[in-house]
């Protein structure tokens, strides 16, 4: 997997036998220093978790994504956005 990014980043997976997504956002934060947002949860529901993951360069960035991404076909999520 390729990723072309100097900017923001948004990567969504989906589950459709369980109904459970995983969510990356690669932005910029108040201080413009690169962090990977990571959201999952159930579909269709207001639970869910958060975890903020900072980053020294959009490199370092790239790769967490990278490796999530890995770990999601591993685990039976399709690519959704």
């Amino acid at each position: 997997m390729t990723l072309e990014m100097d900017r923001w980043f948004k990567c969504r997976w989906e589950k459709s036998d369980s109904n459970r997504y995983y969510q990356v956002m690669v932005q910029k934060n108040l201080f413009l220093k690169w962090e990977v947002v990571k959201s999952w949860g159930k579909k269709n529901t207001s639970f869910g978790q958060v975890r903020i993951e900072p980053c020294e360069t959009i490199e370092q960035a790239k790769s967490v994504v990278a490796s999530i991404a890995k770990k999601r076909r591993q685990r039976g999520y399709a690519k959704v956005i």
